[in-house]
């Protein structure tokens, strides 16, 4: 009852039935440099992905509110999170009982170093 079983890197093997009905592999024979390969393989690949996310460039978000007229200050800091090279990217009205107040989410690229 050998059977190879390569996606385990077992080239001979023995199966028997455990409690339940399941057949479990005994195994004899193991292809190491086979195994090895596959781990070198799967590391090649984390280190390529590892890589490709360092070149992704990375963003970062601020929150900023306009408040009504009259409020000190109205719309000081989203002015000067845009005069900083943030954008929108989305916006959410506050309703207060009195005010209605809006938030901004906004966004921007950036280096590794900021």
């Amino acid at each position: 009852m050998n059977k190879p079983i390569k996606e385990n890197f077992v080239t001979n093997a023995d199966y028997i039935v455990a409690k339940g009905g399941k057949e479990m592999a005994i195994a004899y024979d193991i292809d190491y440099q086979e195994y090895a390969n596959a781990l070198n393989k799967y590391c090649d690949q984390l280190e390529k992905e590892l890589e490709e996310c360092k070149r992704k460039r990375k963003t970062k978000q601020v929150v900023a509110r306009t408040f009504p007229n009259g409020w000190k200050p109205r719309t000081q800091y989203l002015e000067e999170f845009l005069n900083q090279g943030y954008h929108v990217v989305m916006a959410n009205h506050i309703n207060d009982k009195d005010y209605q107040i809006i938030e901004y989410i906004l966004e921007k690229e950036i280096d590794e170093d900021e």
